[in-house]
């Protein structure tokens, strides 16, 4: 994508005051047409967002929160998305000079974060909320920004000598967290501008540590499941030693007790930064009264035996069987292989290894659609043990729950595909579908981890 760094004078004039254009590779067909829309609805109420078509939508303060809250969500998801109106004010209040340093993708979760924010600050906590539920990718992307958060503002102190303390926040694959590396975080800011930019970020947690009268702790759950949540965690705990930010500094503090109340793998994560966490703590106690009762909980935390973590979910076996398969039969080299398992150790919470397992399963170069594949293992039916067959769709969940791929068998005389379960599958040749591990386009479709969260109470 491109660099903000671009003139961000000219992208402001592209299409008239009170617009910002965030990516630069749209066709001067497209860009008339915005400019046709700019005059026809006004550059306060226009939107764009989202892939190749250049789907246009408006945002108005008069609508209901939960269409809102959806084009937030899609500007946070979306691929190629111009920003104008309300997401371009946004971006303009913290101001272009501040976030030279970002790429658009950074301008497009700023704005979307705030947009979110926002309506947090009106009232619309179940429409936030329930709208992320539906596309929790959203939530790891989240734990991913608070992780790699880039510099904001053009003097923040940093010598040139140490700039690829900020190499993480360029190398981040923010709209698809789990495909992204895991690095160590970006240092601490205290610039006004850079509050400006984690503020919604750190409300839009907290919110999500609580947990939702329909949904339970499924949400915070998610954000437990990234593999960026280590880093999202570390990030909490620096932001609760922002004396002079107190809002932020309690926001954070909240949100980390609230993960710790539900969550065995935050209570851990917690006390693996002890020493950190615990002089920031007390610092905020006496700096806010107020903030007492958050404290007390968090350093009960501290003070608690640590508890073991099973780091060797049930599906693991089954992983390795596959990956140790494929590397014998020469169709994955074992460096492949060895990433792979790399991978899992990202994972601090084993409900989030087990999620990831089957993520990576249901993924290229393992059994996307289009794999070649073979049976094995089958109790119910050996007789169809060593039969070939291709992926032929994206995963279902069973009556029981249970993962289920479509295998249409080589030899099936027209019959439909058959549902078998990862676990009875090995693999025979790659899919030659897009692996979004070298860059293809995001899709929410098959991706395991984009699995809705179910709320009866949404519309």
């Amino acid at each position: 994508s491109a660099a903000f760094s671009f003139c961000a004078h000219h992208a402001w004039g592209a299409l008239g005051a009170g617009c910002l254009l965030s990516r630069f590779n749209f066709s001067d067909q497209l860009i008339q047409n915005l400019r046709e829309k700019v005059t026809n609805t006004g550059t306060q109420t226009l939107m764009v967002g989202g892939g190749a078509g250049g789907m246009v939508s408006c945002i108005s303060g008069t609508e209901p929160p939960i269409p809102r809250a959806k084009k937030y969500v899609n500007l946070l998801l979306a691929d190629d998305c111009v920003m104008m109106g309300e997401p371009a004010m946004y971006t303009a209040r913290i101001g272009h000079a501040n976030l030279m340093n970002c790429h658009s993708v950074d301008l497009e979760i700023i704005a979307g974060l705030s947009g979110l924010e926002n309506l947090v600050r009106q009232m619309q906590r179940a429409a936030v909320l329930g709208t992320m539920a539906a596309r929790p990718r959203v939530i790891s992307l989240l734990c991913c920004f608070l992780a790699y958060t880039p510099k904001i503002a053009l003097h923040s102190g940093e010598d040139e000598d140490e700039e690829e303390v900020w190499e993480p926040a360029r190398e981040a694959e923010f709209k698809d967290p789990e495909w992204s590396s895991v690095f160590r975080i970006t240092p601490e800011q205290s610039t006004g501008p850079y509050w400006q930019v984690i503020a919604p970020a750190v409300a839009l947690c907290n919110l999500i540590s609580e947990p939702s009268r329909t949904m339970g702790d499924q949400v915070s759950r998610r954000l437990c499941d990234s593999r960026h949540f280590r880093g999202c965690m570390q990030r909490l705990v620096l932001l609760v030693g922002a004396g002079q930010r107190g809002n932020i500094a309690i926001e954070a503090a909240s949100a980390l007790a609230g993960l710790c109340d539900r969550h065995l793998c935050a209570r851990e994560e917690l006390r693996t930064v002890s020493a950190v966490a615990r002089p920031r703590i007390e610092a905020l106690h006496r700096a806010h009264a107020s903030a007492a009762p958050v404290v007390s909980k968090l350093l009960a935390v501290l003070d608690t035996p640590r508890e073991a973590l099973n780091l060797d979910p049930p599906s693991a076996a089954v992983f390795r069987r596959v990956l140790e398969d494929a590397v014998a039969q020469g169709v994955l080299t074992q460096k492949r292989m060895d990433k792979a398992t790399q991978d899992l150790t990202a994972y601090v919470d084993a409900e989030a290894r087990e999620r990831a397992i089957y993520r990576m399963l249901l993924s290229p170069p393992f059994f996307a659609n289009g794999a070649r594949v073979k049976l094995a293992d089958l109790a119910s039916r050996p007789e169809l043990n060593d039969e070939s067959g291709v992926i032929a769709g994206c995963y279902h969940r069973g009556a029981d729950g249970s993962v289920r791929l479509p295998v249409k068998l080589t030899r099936s005389n027209g019959g439909g595909p058959m549902a078998v379960r990862p676990g009875n599958l090995r693999l025979v040749q790659q899919s030659t579908w897009p692996d979004r591990l070298h860059g293809d386009a995001v899709d929410d479709s098959g991706d395991f981890y984009a699995e809705p969260i179910r709320d009866p109470g949404l519309r």
